[in-house]
């Protein structure tokens, strides 16, 4: 009798045993597979540092928008984004553009400019940059006004004579025309036929963009499952201006680099306040852009 109850608790031990190893074995399974994208030290410090500064603020959006330079180039300081990203500056004719280079050979680069401005000083920077450490460069530019635009860019890559948007159409947009900024019917591709159809790229090594206004309804671009998401199209780094927006753009602004700080998926930095907020982000959510553009 002692001897089947002996076996019997034994078997219910086993039992309960294997389970327990199993449950270990899970979690073993998805630290393992977290470990194939590791993410630096110090984007989490600066993710922290965001968190602190600029989540849950209960601030209106005009004083959000007010303080936001501060507090962001804080966060970049205490985590010494600068060094640790290895960031190169820019410079066109009025503004700094920021990059970091890939930290392994890869075939190509693709590289997007919405929004030239008549401006390709800092492209032709970063090509010579990039052709410093053996890296070829594809470069696509757009911009509804061609004089000025079409010329130039072509000398580096290939130029499309429309602006782009989040939807296909016409509208009124800002560009420059004849040294000042202007106010004309142009037509709008929208961003997601743009990148899959004509250009067919779904890796946006580096994205440009200046769009006058229209980055406003492009922000989703960002964030996770939604259609860019979905079209498994991804950027790794992007240089945005955001343009001195009415109250209610400044709403969607907060939104936005709220969401961002929420998602965990891009860093937001080197603020800069010229009127409009100008800003560098890295996709850290992506396997491909960490592994291509990061050491750590």
């Amino acid at each position: 009798m002692n001897s089947i109850i002996f076996k019997y608790s034994f078997l219910c031990f086993s039992i309960f045993l294997f389970i327990i190893l199993l449950h270990h074995s899970d979690t073993i399974s998805q630290t393992v597979l977290s470990l194939t994208h590791p993410i630096p030290i110090y984007y989490s410090t600066w993710h922290k540092c965001v968190q602190r500064q600029l989540l849950n603020t209960n601030e209106t959006p005009e004083t959000f928008w007010k303080n936001f330079v501060k507090r962001s180039r804080e966060c970049d300081k205490s985590s010494n984004i600068w060094e640790n990203m290895r960031v190169i500056a820019l410079k066109n004719q009025d503004e700094m553009k920021y990059a970091a280079l890939p930290v392994k050979k890869s075939s190509n680069n693709v590289f997007v400019t919405l929004g030239i401005g008549q401006d390709i000083t800092a492209e032709e920077a970063f090509q010579k940059e990039m052709t410093k450490i053996n890296q070829n460069v594809t470069f696509y530019g757009a911009d509804p006004i061609v004089e000025g635009n079409s010329e130039k860019y072509s000398t580096i890559g290939k130029f499309f004579p429309f602006a782009i948007g989040a939807e296909a159409g016409f509208s009124i947009a800002s560009v420059l025309q004849d040294g000042d900024y202007k106010d004309v019917s142009v037509v709008h591709v929208d961003i997601y036929y743009f990148l899959s159809q004509v250009l067919k790229e779904n890796k946006i090594d580096y994205l440009w963009m200046d769009t006058e206004f229209a980055e406003y309804e492009l922000f989703n671009i960002f964030y996770k499952n939604e259609k860019l998401s979905r079209m498994d199209i991804a950027f790794c780094q992007m240089s945005l201006e955001v343009h001195n927006p009415s109250l209610e753009q400044k709403k969607k602004f907060k939104d936005f680099i709220e969401k961002l700080i929420e998602e965990n998926v891009y860093g937001f930095f080197f603020a800069e306040d010229v009127s409009h907020i100008r800003l560098w982000l890295f996709n850290f959510g992506s396997k491909y852009c960490v592994e291509k553009f990061l050491l750590f």
